[in-house]
């Protein structure tokens, strides 16, 4: 009996005892791969052909045949919709050998595929499903029309007559296609129609996506509104931005709703380019409604509620998909359906938007408002602030607040209560008698609401936003009525500069959309100018470290010295390992950047493999690397065995099998890389690498105290450095991040930002921060931090 003979008859052996349960799936399969490399066993085309045309047989109720049946190896895999089915002894069935399907992993308990999670019907009626509403061979389609668009979708065909929707990722990219096909899984899941659809991917990665064409369709008109509303919060969910444009939606004979062409949901745009596609439903809600207003308008409140609690109740089906599939999505779809309740939440606060808050107004007195901060009391403020760093507690925004650390300091003053609303006399009798100029704050429709809800808010809701970005400090803004045409009188006020730029930059052109105030006379206002002086004239303490930092001098000396001494005994003891066990440093690293940096995936201009020749990456790449680190390349009959000094395990190379499908890829978004060669780097390192690896900590272990008094003396003296480090530091200069004086000092004298300009305006009681000439528009700007010193005109 020769080898190749011993080898199949263990194989056999192996499979029979996976048969009666002694052996797992993990042990098979390896046992499979193992007798293909050993008898220079390919996974040609033709061989690939017989796998599938068996399996195929297998799924469809065909009876095997037998010459077939003889030439798959046991063990062998084939994967289908996600369902992996593996080719396994079945003493007592019809064949010695049949197709399973492999449903867990007998050592891990892990799922494999889909299989654990369909029962055997649901398996069959998905397999019927692929293989007879969908082609088998995509090179069978003719092309009846390019349909156009940037992703060079076409109109196929098979031999049936059957017309597709195809789309493929080398005219895109393989994520956007893969993109696309989870998007119409998720609607699928979420009860939305979609055309019938199956994904294709090759070998080579290439990624096709076959959609049912749909005749009769139309696109939609105003009528289908209502019907189309109806996947409102679906969309959401899916961030289907465009689903309402360019015929994305279809109308199909019956006047039912399908969502086509559905590439721009999730993280991707519609034309391929990635988008943000976090948990921030609240957001993608209100821009659904500000680009798709006559669509939103078919919706009640209560209808979006019960989308809401709709999709709710699937969350664990829709989850549950995700995480079976390991698609990383699962997470974001989660917490995108749980922040749905924010969604009920926001529309059941904006049905009181429009209503007057008749509750009083809560004042603090006037000695509470404006008194001086303890230092607890800011040790608090900043400490309560998420952010590490103390530019990122300054900065940091919260979506229901704006300016989060502004917004602090101001609730603790009291400066968030409601403005006073006045009637439209005595507003104009303040403006006359008083010597505070006149503002005006424009607003414009976004984020879901209209202009007059954002005024109405301002005017009469608790909760005080203080935006989020700043201009010469951080507040809610406002122009000053005190540059050309000024004038406050009602008649004249409309001609003023600072009017109609709140008109035409803030309200969109509308005279409605403008909020008319003033501040109450005894309100306190600052100049930015004389603020940013006065921060910098006053600057945190700093202290001398002079004798501080001779000590850390002292401390690095100790400590470079007896890391030299470490260094000259343990690195004897290391060369002296490498070099009995024939390690070449500069080889090793070759090769490991050589693998990596290698494009497997190139191709030339024919399309055809391009990846460097036998010759060039084997013959003068790998059995050069081995014979430097003292192993031998044994050449023969097309074939290189190679041998490494430590190691009794062998590998063997044939030419055959690094030339046909020797590239692969993990998945469609990992990089292609060489079977055979990736085989070889893992038995380098595992054979040399790890080993002297393990010899050199054992040789340097075997040093004794030695090491370890100066390991453990290092340690003390990198502390002791560092520490010291730290205490010059914060002795030297204001810290940032040690206290919000400090972050407002270096930001504004350091880095030239004023945007704290407002921070440390509301720390010293300022109820608002003036600018002339503000952003250059010819009248002054204020930010506005006393919301409660403001007149509003009713």
């Amino acid at each position: 009996m020769n080898n190749s003979d011993r080898l199949r008859k263990a194989l056999d052996i192996i499979a029979l005892n996976h048969s009666e349960g002694k052996v797992s799936n993990d042990t098979l399969i390896k046992a499979c791969d193992t007798y293909k490399q050993k008898i220079g066993f390919v996974d040609d085309f033709d061989y690939e052909m017989i796998v599938a045309k068996s399996c195929f047989d297998y799924i469809n109720n065909v009876s095997p045949d037998e010459e077939i049946c003889k030439a798959i190896l046991p063990g062998q895999t084939k994967m289908i919709d996600g369902v992996m089915y593996m080719y396994v002894a079945t003493p007592n069935a019809k064949t010695q050998y049949d197709w399973r399907i492999v449903k867990k992993g007998a050592k891990s308990g892990k799922t494999i595929g889909r299989g654990e999670t369909l029962d055997d019907a649901k398996i069959k009626n998905k397999q019927k499903f692929v293989n007879s509403l969908f082609p088998k061979d995509l090179s069978t389609l003719t092309v009846v029309k390019q349909l156009g668009g940037s992703t060079g979708a076409q109109l196929v065909q098979d031999i049936n007559g059957n017309q597709y929707v195809m789309k493929k990722g080398t005219n895109t990219s393989a994520g956007h296609v893969k993109s696309e096909y989870l998007a119409n899984q998720l609607y699928d899941a979420l009860g939305m129609r979609v055309p019938d659809y199956e994904l294709y991917e090759d070998d080579n990665g290439e990624v096709t996506l076959l959609s049912k064409f749909i005749p009769m369709t139309r696109a939609p008109k105003s009528s289908d509104y209502a019907e189309m509303s109806k996947g409102w919060i679906a969309d959401c969910v899916l961030a289907n931005w465009d689903v309402y444009q360019n015929d994305n939606c279809l109308i199909d004979s019956s006047g039912r709703v399908i969502r086509v062409d559905n590439g721009g949901c999730l993280d991707y745009r519609a034309q391929g380019a990635k988008k943000n596609f976090d948990d921030d439903i609240v957001k993608t809600y209100k821009d659904m409604i500000h680009y798709n207003r006559a669509v939103f308008n078919n919706l009640e409140d209560d209808d979006i509620i019960s989308q809401i609690d709709d999709i709710q109740s699937r969350k664990d089906d829709i989850v549950g998909f995700l995480e079976e599939s390991n698609n990383p999505m699962a997470d974001v779809i989660a917490k995108r359906i749980d922040n749905l309740t924010l969604v009920k939440n926001y529309i059941n606060r904006q049905k009181t938007l429009n209503k007057p808050n008749t509750a009083p107004r809560n004042l603090k007195p006037s000695n509470e408002m404006y008194r001086e901060f303890t230092e607890d009391e800011l040790d608090d403020i900043w400490k309560s602030q998420s952010a590490s760093s103390g530019g990122g507690k300054l900065f940091d925004s919260d979506r229901t607040v704006g300016w989060k650390l502004l917004s602090d300091i101001c609730k603790e003053r009291g400066f968030d209560a409601r403005p006073r609303v006045v009637d439209d006399k005595t507003y104009w009798a303040h403006i006359a008698s008083s010597k505070q100029p006149q503002l005006f704050r424009g607003l414009t429709s976004g984020g879901g609401f209209t202009a007059q809800n954002l005024i109405n808010m301002f005017k009469h809701d608790d909760t005080c936003f203080y935006g989020n970005y700043g201009i010469y400090g951080e507040g809610i803004y406002a122009h000053v009525n005190d540059g050309k045409n000024h004038g406050n009188q009602k008649s004249n006020y409309m001609q003023s500069n600072a009017y109609q730029q709140a008109k035409g930059h803030y309200a969109g052109g509308d005279d409605d959309s403008i909020l008319l105030m003033s501040f109450e006379n005894d309100a306190k206002i600052a100049n930015v100018a004389d603020l940013v002086a006065e921060i910098k004239k006053n600057p945190p303490a700093a202290g001398n470290t002079k004798q501080l930092q001779q000590e850390a001098d002292d401390i690095k000396k100790e400590l470079d010295d007896t890391v030299n001494e470490l260094s000259g005994l343990t690195q004897k003891t290391i060369d002296g390992v490498k070099s009995s066990m024939h390690f070449d440093d500069n080889s090793v690293q070759e090769l490991q950047l050589t693998i990596e940096n290698t494009n497997w995936g190139e191709v030339d201009e024919d399309g055809k493999p391009a990846y460097p020749t036998w010759d060039e990456f084997v013959e003068n790449g790998m059995a050069v690397w081995v014979e430097k680190n003292g192993g031998e390349a044994i050449r023969e009959h097309g074939q290189i065995t190679f041998k490494l000094p430590n190691s009794r395990q062998v590998f063997t190379l044939t030419q055959r099998q690094y030339e046909v499908n020797a590239i692969k890829q993990k998945n469609s978004f990992s990089v292609p890389y060489s079977y055979p060669v990736k085989r070889f780097e893992d038995w380098f390192m595992r054979e040399h690498v790890s080993k002297v690896d393990a010899a050199i900590k054992e040789s340097v272990d075997a040093l004794g105290d030695t090491v370890n008094e100066l390991q453990s003396k290092i340690s003390d003296l990198r502390t002791q450095h560092k520490d010291k480090l730290d205490e010059i530091k914060k002795k030297s200069c204001p810290n940032p991040d040690e206290g919000v004086y400090q972050a407002i000092y270096d930001s504004v004298v350091n880095r030239g930002s004023l945007e704290p300009v407002g921070i440390y305006a509301a720390l010293k009681g300022y109820d608002a921060i003036y600018q002339p000439n503000g952003n250059g528009l010819g009248n002054g700007y204020v930010a506005i931090l006393n919301r409660s010193k403001l007149i509003v005109k009713e």
